[in-house]
């Protein structure tokens, strides 16, 4: 009696039925996505700076990539199903690629959100109350040069540029650390540096990038070189 058989290879060529995968096939996937999982959970414990989100997506997406071939079979599937899901994949990726540039420059043109603003208008607003000559201070945000003959107030520049938003200066817990102390604990190159520098010594237990990513929300971009001494001084002294 005759019959016929249905023969398969892993080429996608045209055949009824799905192919089987071989179980040597399918566990050595396993392992690879085993040991992909070990790595990120290994990257993750370590702070590579700007290589932190790529890193990790590149092994989300290798991983993805593989369930999606062998355990899913698109590897043996029709060509159509791959274009398809090929099209779809640069999509997602443009779409990331947007995502990832928005928040990686979010604040650099100095955007800031309502709160920000009124945080900083009062901010303003105490200043002149205090001292009338701070209003200048608080006012030299552009990249007009300040008055030389006008002394700029350190304790000021820290105020208007909301400094004090995330550091304290009397050891109280807050988004950044604690600036008591901070002249007795530093020099002044290292003070310099952790302002213009902020992931270069990550103080423990505060996440790296947070200073830098939001540091231009409140215009600081913007420092004039007397502001900056000033605040530097300012700084210094508190021992």
């Amino acid at each position: 009696m005759a019959h016929s058989s249905q023969h398969h290879d892993p080429s996608g060529a045209a055949h009824h039925g799905h192919y089987i995968i071989p179980i040597k096939v399918l566990g050595t996937v396993f392992g690879v996505l085993v040991f992909l999982t070990v790595i990120t959970v290994i990257t993750s414990r370590i702070d590579l700076g700007a290589m932190n989100v790529p890193l990790a997506l590149a092994i989300a997406i290798t991983k993805a990539l593989l369930v999606v071939a062998f355990f899913m079979a698109l590897k043996y599937d029709n060509a159509v199903n791959t274009l398809v899901f090929s099209v779809g994949a640069v999509f997602v990726l443009v779409f990331l690629a947007f995502t990832l540039a928005d928040t990686a420059f979010r604040g650099s043109l100095g955007i800031m959100d309502a709160e920000t603003v009124a945080d900083q208008q009062r901010a303003e607003e105490a200043l002149r109350a205090r001292d009338p000559g701070a209003a200048l201070v608080a006012a030299a945000t552009d990249t007009t040069a300040a008055d030389p003959a006008i002394p700029v107030d350190g304790s000021a520049v820290f105020a208007t540029y909301m400094c004090n938003t995330c550091h304290t200066l009397d050891g109280a817990a807050s988004a950044g650390p604690t600036l008591q102390g901070i002249g007795s604990r530093q020099t002044r190159e290292e003070v310099i540096q952790s302002i213009r520098e902020p992931d270069a010594i990550i103080v423990e237990g505060f996440a790296p990038g947070v200073m830098a990513a939001t540091v231009n929300a409140f215009g600081f971009a913007n420092v004039t070189d007397a502001e900056f001494e000033a605040l530097v001084d300012f700084l210094m002294e508190q021992n």
